[in-house]
């Protein structure tokens, strides 16, 4: 009898413990620190600008994610100096930030642990060619604050590829299936990936029954018929004489999907001439609980689009320049004489599904380096004033025609 009490006794303390160390880590992951929420500000900067440059360029449905392409341009980041780290920072309104990684680190955990009802991952790798002399503090700080996965590879075989693909669909759940196309061009020496997932089922389901066909009206004049999902329950909504505004939420309510639905007499391009962090900020708040009569589509598409000239025109050119980018943090110092390393692309992927569930969505952003060729050299000089040999040949074979030394270049009448 004494020994069974002992043993339960042992029991209910691994479980007290156990109790305490779950509600010391939910309680770390439930907070974001001041760092994480200058760096959630900056990335929403970045990112309404972002995607006002890319509706600018863009016809159709168009669907990204800042948070991706931040995530991936921040580990770029740490490889780059000099102007190009500058213009960096400032195209991801990263100014001021003393602990950018620690910051990213933060927000990552905070995002990631905050609602269990919710699935939603980041992960992050870099991949470069096999035998390059990666400095060791560039793939440190990368694996301690965004836990990323560091891999060689010979980019040369095909399996590379598939191998950097395989990473992608499984860290998107398989919506996102390929980022890089083989055969790897023999200029690319790393690829730094970013992959989001989310999967969230709404709070305040959408009942299948009261799905039907409807009309939907994609530009003036035009009509086309969608599948609309019907809802009257109390939701957080707003409105002005712009835009209808309604905020659907998923699981605890800590992720929500905010549509802005423009006035009749304005359009959706016109909205988001308006979006900065000034207005976004100020609508956010505006938010109160109401009853509404909700119709919402369904859509599921896929969408992918490069950001080099988008990027480019945002302030950060110079590390799109073959002669002029700075990353040499990323290698050892004086490992690739007379080469110089930049972004050679920026390639954004993703993925999206609403329907009476809730909401699916990936995202993948790949930051493709390059190493350019030998610098070039000053053009040659060439003065030929001391004696010198030269020969006519005849190309296509080869062969020497004539052949000769000058030693004294008279001219003979």
């Amino acid at each position: 009898m004494a020994v069974l009490m002992r043993i339960v006794t042992v029991i209910v303390i691994i479980i007290f413990c156990l109790s305490v160390a779950l509600a010391e880590n939910q309680s770390s992951i439930s907070e974001i620190s001041e760092a994480g929420k200058l760096v959630s500000r900056s990335a929403n900067r970045f990112g309404l600008r972002l995607f006002q440059e890319v509706a600018t360029d863009g016809e159709g449905n168009i669907f990204i994610s800042p948070m991706s392409v931040s995530y991936a341009l921040a580990m770029t980041l740490n490889g780059a100096d000099g102007e190009t780290r500058k213009s960096i920072l400032s195209t991801l309104q990263l100014n001021g930030i003393d602990d950018i990684n620690t910051s990213f680190k933060n927000l990552t955990a905070y995002l990631t642990g905050l609602d269990p009802l919710v699935i939603f991952d980041i992960a992050n790798s870099i991949w470069y060619c096999d035998g390059l002399p990666i400095n060791d503090a560039f793939v440190d700080v990368n694996r301690d604050n965004f836990d990323a996965l560091v891999r060689g590879l010979d980019f040369s075989v095909p399996k590379a590829a598939d191998i950097i693909n395989q990473w992608v669909s499984d860290n998107t759940n398989e919506k996102i299936k390929k980022i890089v196309r083989p055969p790897i061009d023999p200029s690319t020496i790393m690829f730094l990936i970013n992959a989001i997932y989310f999967k969230g089922d709404w709070t305040i389901k959408f009942d299948p029954n009261d799905t039907r066909d409807h009309p939907f009206y994609p530009a003036e004049g035009k009509e086309t018929t969608c599948r609309m999902m019907f809802n009257t329950k109390k939701y957080d909504y707003f409105e002005i004489d712009l835009f209808q505004a309604i905020s659907l939420p998923y699981g605890k309510a800590d992720f929500a999907m905010t549509v802005f639905l423009p006035d009749s007499l304005s359009n959706v391009n016109n909205l988001i001439d308006r979006l900065d962090e000034q207005n976004w900020s100020i609508w956010q708040e505006n938010f109160h609980k109401t009853k509404v009569e909700l119709g919402l589509p369904h859509f599921k598409f896929e969408y992918k689009i490069t950001l080099n000239e988008i990027l480019k025109s945002m302030g950060m050119a110079v590390a799109f320049d073959g002669q002029k980018a700075d990353f040499k943090k990323m290698l050892e110092p004086g490992s690739v004489p007379g080469q110089n390393i930049y972004i050679d692309q920026v390639l954004h992927k993703t993925f999206l599904q609403v329907d009476e569930e809730g909401t699916e969505a990936a995202a993948v952003t790949s930051v493709t380096m390059g190493l350019t060729s030998a610098m070039p050299m000053p053009n040659p000089v060439m003065i030929i004033d001391r004696p010198f040999l030269f020969a006519i040949i005849e190309k296509n074979s080869g062969s020497i025609v004539f052949i000769g030394k000058v030693t004294d270049p008279v001219w003979e009448d």
